[in-house]
C-alpha cells in the first residue's frame, strides 16, 4: 500500500520500463483551492510549482463518488479559480465510452462484436480484402492493422475515413498491438451504421442520459472568450484558447473528443467499477467481463489497460490516459478494493504530474480512510 501523505511530502507513482515506482514529492505552496482538502492539497502542488494551470482529482468508489479536491486557474495568466463542477477534457479516456457504446448495441442485437470493418464501405467501391476478416472487436482492442492517425481535417465525415483508409490494405500487420486512434473512428463509424444515428447522439442517448451525466459534451469547454470554464494550454504553457472549436477535428470523437465534469466522469466510472466487481448496471456483467477482458497475449482491453500484479489494488488495476495535447487526464481503477482515482488538467504535457497526483489520492484514500 502506498503511504499517505506524510511530513510535508506526497508519495508518486511514476511509470518506468520496469513497472511503477514510488517516490516522495515536496509539497509546493499556495494556489486557490476547492473541495475536499486532501485532494485539493495534492492538486495545488501541481499547480503551485507552475506544472499545470490547473488540476483535479476525484475518488470514486462503485457507490459513487467520494470526493473530489480542485486547485488552479483555468486560465493562465487569468485570477479566475477552477471550481469542482468544472468541466474537463478527457481525450482517449473517451476510448472506454466508445466501446460502452458498441457494447449497448451488441446487447440489442444491432451490432456484433465480429461484424467486419469492410462492410462500412459501400457496394462498388474500392475495399483491399484484407479488411474482410477485421472485426469491430479487434478495432476496439488495437489489432485492427490501422496507423495511429489519417489526416483529419481532410476528412469531413466517419465514413469518409472509412473509405479513404480501407480502399488500400492494412498499414500494419493485423493482429498485433498498434495503439490506434483511427480504428477507433471505424468503430464509431461501425456503431453509427448499425443504429443509423451519429456517434453523437449515440453517446448521449446510450450512456450520458442513463448515468445522468448532465455535463457531458464534445469539443473544448466553455464559451468562446469566456473564463467560465478551463482553457486548454500546450506543453510550453501557452495558452490554447477555449470553446467547442479548440479541440481536434469532430471527425475524431469516438478516439477522444468528449469533455465532462469530475462528479459525471465519476459516475461513469462508478458504473464501470460496479461492473468489474460482477454487478449489472449500465450493461450485463458479461458485457462488463468482455469489455475489460484484455485481448489474448496482451494487456489492452477495449478503452483500458490491464495492469497486472499491483500491490496497492490487491490485485489487477485498470488503467487509461488521454490528450489532445491542449489538456490531459487519467484514470485508475481497482476492482478488489473498489476503488478508482481520476485526475485532470488543463495542459497538454501533464503526464507526470497527474500520475503523481493520482499516487498521492491512492495513498490517502484507497486504504479506506
Amino acid at each position: 500500500m502506498i503511504a499517505d501523505m506524510v511530513d510535508g511530502h506526497i508519495p508518486s507513482l511514476i511509470r518506468t520500463a520496469g513497472g511503477w515506482l514510488l517516490t516522495l514529492t515536496v509539497i509546493g505552496s499556495e494556489a486557490p483551492q476547492a473541495g475536499d482538502p486532501r485532494l485539493s492539497a495534492i492538486a495545488a502542488q501541481a499547480s503551485a510549482a507552475g506544472v499545470v494551470p490547473a488540476m483535479g482529482i476525484a475518488v470514486v468508489s462503485s457507490k459513487g463518488v467520494r470526493a473530489i479536491g480542485v486547485a488552479g486557474w483555468r486560465k493562465a495568466g487569468d485570477p479566475t479559480p477552477v471550481a469542482v463542477g468544472d468541466q474537463w477534457h478527457i481525450g482517449s479516456c473517451t476510448k472506454m465510452m466508445t466501446a460502452t457504446v458498441a457494447a449497448r448495441l451488441v446487447e440489442r442485437g444491432v451490432l456484433r462484436w465480429d461484424v467486419p470493418v469492410a462492410t462500412l464501405v459501400a457496394p462498388g467501391k474500392p475495399v483491399a480484402a484484407a479488411w474482410s476478416t477485421v472485426t469491430l472487436d479487434q478495432l476496439l482492442c488495437h489489432r485492427g492493422g490501422l496507423e495511429a492517425n489519417c489526416a483529419w481535417r481532410n476528412l469531413p465525415t466517419r465514413m469518409a475515413a472509412a473509405e479513404r483508409v480501407l480502399g488500400v490494405p492494412p498499414a500494419l500487420p493485423v493482429g498485433e498491438f498498434a495503439y490506434s486512434n483511427t480504428g477507433y473512428v471505424l468503430a464509431g463509424a461501425l456503431c453509427e451504421r448499425a443504429a443509423g444515428k451519429s456517434w453523437e447522439d449515440l453517446i448521449a442517448a446510450e450512456v450520458w442520459m442513463p448515468l445522468h451525466m448532465t455535463s457531458a459534451g464534445f469539443g473544448g469547454m466553455g464559451m468562446v472568450g469566456l473564463v467560465d470554464q478551463p482553457w486548454g494550454h500546450l506543453a510550453d504553457g501557452t495558452v490554447a484558447g477555449n470553446g467547442p472549436e479548440a479541440d481536434n477535428p469532430a471527425v475524431m470523437g469516438p478516439a477522444g473528443r468528449v469533455h465532462l465534469s469530475l462528479p459525471d466522469w465519476g459516475l461513469f466510472i462508478a458504473d464501470q467499477l460496479r461492473g468489474a466487481r460482477g454487478q449489472a448496471g449500465l450493461l450485463t456483467v458479461a458485457s462488463y467481463q468482455h469489455l475489460q477482458a484484455p485481448w489474448p497475449g496482451g494487456d489492452y482491453a477495449r478503452g483500458w489497460v490491464v495492469v497486472g500484479g499491483q500491490p496497492w489494488a490487491r490485485g489487477s488495476a485498470y488503467y487509461h490516459n488521454g490528450s489532445n495535447t491542449m489538456n490531459y487526464a487519467v484514470v485508475w481503477m481497482a476492482p478488489a478494493i473498489d476503488f478508482a482515482v481520476l485526475v485532470t488538467a488543463n495542459r497538454g504535457d501533464s503526464d507526470a504530474a497527474c500520475d503523481q497526483a493520482a499516487a498521492a489520492a491512492i495513498g490517502a484514500f484507497a486504504s479506506g480512510k
